[in-house]
């Protein structure tokens, strides 16, 4: 069990999860809000120490179109579940 925790698929897949809660700000963020822009989601990854890159930060935000957590034009986008469907996909992702 501890090989699976420390392979770089389960790490990025702990980083995912804790972008998407903040993403989500804390769940608060329901099915059809507006989601929160690209540059505020990059200050609230600082300001939340979480080790997540601006590189990391794009690819979570693209597998959530990818997921269609996210749906919309560049400028609108708006949440397309509830956090925690959103989570249960994430967490459903191969390893």
């Amino acid at each position: 069990m501890k090989q699976i925790l420390t392979t770089p698929k389960y790490k990025q897949l702990e980083i995912n999860l804790r972008l998407l809660k903040l993403f989500y700000q804390n769940g608060r963020k329901k099915e059809q809000d507006l989601t929160i822009s690209k540059s505020k989601m990059i200050s609230l990854v600082s300001a939340s120490k979480i080790p997540a890159n601006q590189r990391e930060i794009n690819d979570f935000l693209a597998l959530c179109s990818e997921l269609e957590i996210t749906s919309g034009t560049r400028r609108k986008k708006v949440y397309n579940m509830s956090y925690e469907n959103a989570k249960g996909l994430l967490e459903n992702q191969e390893i």
